[in-house]
């Protein structure tokens, strides 16, 4: 028997929630119980005789033996003579003269059904299975529409443990009486108890239906609605029950439990109500303590905490081991956040009801509030463990686990989450995203995949192409976008991702058939029109080039891509002027864009303007450094003895090849180099600059690898170097470019370039000098500074990594990096007279303001820290951990920031970032 079923013999039922309290008084069905008493009990009550039953006769037992059968003596056909006679006897056990007078009055009333049933109901109570059985059967045979014996046989097989056999009789009884109360109300008992609640919900529906008053039956029909989770049904049906006992304990109980359910959604319609139905218990039992302790509930939900804690208190002196009223006076607490209060109310009344998962809830919530975190995880891993399943559980978990830098936590969480919940997307969604802000793309495309077999939709599939797309998969890549267009042909995120595959790959011609048929459906998309128009530049399709920039720049006059193609196209047709203007029209929009500047550089000289055209060429290179085309030409457009000195015995012959080369002159450029009559290394440096300057990269050829000598001209050499540096070959292009200052000693870009080589193998010194030397000739660039910055911090010069980075912050007031960095120097230099931790709050808050990195919010946090506000310190540490993307390898370092600041001594120094 199931627990639910069980309820309907024992009276109590099972609960969820403390608003459920469980009923504590007797059953509310005894009425319908007395039904499976025995009939001699029936009959006894139907005819209002109450014996006492004895063995041996008292003087007035004999008398009345002797009038019963005198009785029977003068009105031997009368029926109830022989039933009077036979109950007396029963009742003092004396069943084989019971039976005799049993069968003398059948024979004398050959009609009578009573005496037959009370003759069944004799052998019920002598235990005789096998006769009850066969009574029943041969009855059955000889009377087959009479329904009160089928009702018996129902009755008694019930009492036996065979429900399925009481039904088959009451179903038979139906054939013949349909409308019968007494069958019906029994069929509605039995369903009840092996979990048939729809049908017992019919039966008892009719039962009521039949005969009005029964209070007792509505009581069932509340309980079975509400069991089907219909509260607005059961409430209705216990609401019919105590119209006809309005005083009714146990129904006010059922009727206040069940509106205490509803509370949460119909609060304003249901607190009246309530306070009726309690103020009427109270009347009846006013110094009872389930009454108390649930107008106390009543009183916490009405915000009347002081009247809800007194009432629950009182409960709580009449019966201490009340749970339900213990755990609500922890809501009460609670709801003060009176927490050390609400923790022990509800660890008392767990000692009661020690698995009460509700409870178990509320009692890590108050550890939680009150800042013990580590009890309310285990508290919480506790609940998990019961039900694994439970996705706010995990996810409350988990936010710990966050609060408390307890990473690997985190993550087997919500692993083993996901693979007990592997339709939940909300989870799999929160350790994809973890997974991607750590890098781990390895695992986010497993995790994808998995969820792709189960749940695939466009959105899917094109974030599983992105993952390929960042892993450098771009077959992989290309195959899932084409999948999201099969799903969803519309898709244009997947239409311009697989242009853009294309594209890189130089698959030129499918990728403008694309690109065609996705201006067709989007004859306005910028992204398209740019890259036709670029693929018809590039085609030498000028006129088509023009038409579509044209119809672009009509849509979108504001649009870089696409004036940054027209000027390229001006270029081409050399139309100088108005190419000046487009590309200073982009420099307006888009500052500090190097590859701008540069042909502004060009078409300025180009036009007569040296002055202006080495202007821009410098700012190109102040803003990226190791542009070679804006290097080049600031060397071509020098005095003829510097670019003797640059290119050596070959300038001549290299001079207007490079001219072509760097004024975009491609084609003749290439006829030129490979007419010309050069050796074997300028001859391939010239090839690969021929390849660079079209971002042809693929095409670049490294054979000889090393030509760092004097025999080779400066240009040459720098060539070579730029390449290897290109590439990642550090330590061959730091030759190449070491040799070139030999006889160029003063280039502030080279010195620049080898300053950076030599900071990333850890010359720190080194680099500095190579910094030092470009500051000379640029004491303003930004870009030199910055480096200059770090190597000083690195060297601990403080005084003069501060003084830079204010510098820096002079010239660039919202770099947020440079604003960090200046923060981190007054927070922790060796030299405590440098520190200012006023100075680095104010900057480390504008870095966040601007950037919210993990370094600008750890170094807020430290900030915090170092003023005296540890806890504002813990919480902006906990924001960077959750928010900020950053890898695996850094959670050691968070971890131990944590626990530093949680120890709250300023004077500790940070934990190492590796």
């Amino acid at each position: 028997m199931s627990d639910w079923n069980r309820c309907f013999v024992t009276g109590i039922f099972p609960t969820s929630s403390p608003g459920a309290d469980a009923l504590r008084f007797p059953p509310l069905f005894l009425s319908g119980m007395l039904m499976l008493r025995s009939f001699s009990c029936v009959l006894m009550l139907v005819l209002v005789l109450p014996f006492a039953g004895c063995i041996r006769q008292s003087p007035e037992s004999l008398l009345e033996e002797q009038r019963l059968r005198t009785a029977i003596q003068i009105h031997p056909e009368h029926e109830m003579g022989y039933l009077r006679l036979a109950q007396f006897l029963e009742n003092r056990r004396r069943y084989s003269e019971t039976l005799y007078v049993l069968k003398q009055g059948q024979q004398k009333v050959p009609g009578s059904v009573l005496m037959v049933r009370l003759e069944g109901s004799l052998y019920q109570n002598q235990g005789d299975d096998e006769q009850v059985e066969a009574f029943y059967q041969n009855t059955i045979k000889k009377h087959p529409k009479e329904t009160a014996f089928l009702l018996d046989r129902a009755r008694w097989n019930w009492t036996k443990a065979r429900p399925e056999k009481a039904l088959q009789d009451l179903e038979a009884l139906f054939v013949h009486d349909p409308e019968n109360f007494e069958a019906h109300y029994l069929a509605g008992l039995i369903r009840i108890s092996i979990g048939q609640e729809e049908k017992a919900l019919e039966n008892l529906i009719q039962a009521g239906s039949l005969q009005d008053g029964h209070a007792e039956i509505w009581s069932h029909i509340a309980n079975l609605w509400n069991h089907l989770g219909e509260t607005e049904k059961a409430l209705a049906a216990i609401r019919k029950a105590l119209e006809h006992a309005p005083e009714s304990y146990p129904y006010l109980q059922q009727y206040v439990n069940y509106l205490e359910t509803r509370l949460d959604t119909h609060q304003s319609e249901t607190i009246d109500d309530l306070r009726m139905a309690l103020r009427q218990l109270m009347w009846l039992e006013s110094n009872d303590s389930w009454v108390l302790a649930h107008s106390g509930y009543l009183s916490w939900q009405e915000g009347n905490l002081e009247e809800a804690e007194t009432q629950l208190i009182r409960a709580l002196e009449l019966q201490p081991d009340y749970s339900w009223a213990h755990f609500r006076l922890g809501s009460v607490y609670m709801a003060r956040k009176e927490w050390q209060s609400a923790i022990q109310s509800f660890e008392t009344g767990l000692d009661l009801q020690p698995n009460h998962p509700w409870a178990l809830q509320q009692l890590a919530f108050g550890f939680e509030m009150k800042g013990e975190t580590r009890k309310a995880i285990l508290r919480y891993e506790a609940l998990l463990e019961q039900n694994p399943e439970n996705l706010p559980m995990l996810l409350r978990l988990v936010n710990l686990y966050w609060q408390e830098f307890q990473f690997d936590q985190i993550e087997k969480t919500l692993v083993k989450g996901q693979k007990q919940l592997p339709d939940n997307m909300e989870l799999a969604n929160i350790l994809l995203k973890y997974r991607q802000s750590r890098g781990q793309l390895e695992e986010a495309l497993s995790l994808l995949t998995s969820i792709e077999k189960k749940h695939s939709n466009s959105a899917i599939l094109f974030r599983l192409g992105q993952l390929e797309q960042q892993r450098g998969q771009a077959d992989q890549a290309r195959a899932w976008f084409q999948k999201t267009l099969e799903v969803d042909p519309g898709n244009l995120d997947a239409q311009i991702r697989l242009i853009q595959l294309d594209l890189e790959q130089k698959d030129l011609e499918p990728a403008e058939e694309q690109l065609k048929r996705l201006l067709q459906s989007k004859p306005d998309l910028e992204w398209a029109l740019a890259q036709s128009a670029r693929l018809k530049l590039k085609e030498q399709k000028l006129p088509e080039c023009r038409e579509l920039l044209e119809k672009g720049l009509r849509l979108h006059p504001g649009s870089v891509s696409l004036l940054k193609l027209q000027g390229l196209l001006l270029e081409e047709e050399q139309k100088w002027e108005e190419a000046l203007h487009a590309f200073l029209k982009i420099d307006s929009l888009q500052a500090d864009n190097s590859l701008i500047q540069t042909h502004l550089g060009m078409i300025r000289h180009l036009l007569g303007k040296h002055d202006g055209a080495q202007k821009h060429l410098e700012e190109a290179l102040l803003t990226t450094g190791n542009n070679l085309w804006a290097f080049l030409l600031r060397v071509q457009y020098r005095h003829e003895h510097t670019q003797t000195l640059w290119w050596g015995n070959e300038w001549k012959a290299m001079e207007p090849i490079l001219d072509d080369l760097l004024h975009r002159r491609f084609d003749q450029g290439w006829e030129k180099i490979k007419a010309a009559r050069l050796d074997p290394l300028s001859r391939n440096a010239l090839k690969n600059l021929y390849f660079l300057l079209q971002d042809s990269g693929d095409q670049l050829m490294l054979d000889p690898e090393g030509v760092a000598s004097r025999e080779v001209s400066p240009g040459i050499r720098y060539l070579w170097g730029h390449l290897h540096d290109r590439l990642g070959n550090a330590e061959k292009a730091l030759a190449h470019y070491l040799s070139v200052l030999e006889e160029v000693p003063n280039d502030p870009w080279i010195h620049l370039r080898a300053g950076i080589l030599q900071e990333q193998k850890g010359a720190q010194f080194e680099a500095s000098q190579h910094y030092q030397t470009a500051l000379d000739a640029y004491p303003d660039s930004f870009r030199i500074l910055f480096r200059m910055s770090i190597v000083s911090m690195n060297l601990m010069k403080e005084e003069e990594a501060i003084r830079i980075h204010q510098k820096m912050i002079e010239l660039r007031p919202e770099h947020a990096l440079s604003l960090n960095n200046l923060a981190w120097l007054y927070l922790t230099a060796q030299d405590s007279r440098l520190r200012n931790t006023e100075k680095a709050l104010e900057l480390a808050l504008k870095s966040v303001e601007l950037e919210a990195t993990i370094d600008h919010m750890d170094t807020l946090a430290e900030a915090y820290f170092q003023s005296g506000q540890a806890a504002k310190a813990i919480e902006t540490l906990r924001k960077g951990a959750r928010q900020a993307t950053y890898p695996k390898s850094r959670e050691r370092y968070l971890k131990g920031q944590y626990l530093r600041f949680r120890k709250g001594d300023p004077s500790a120094s940070p934990p190492p970032v590796s």
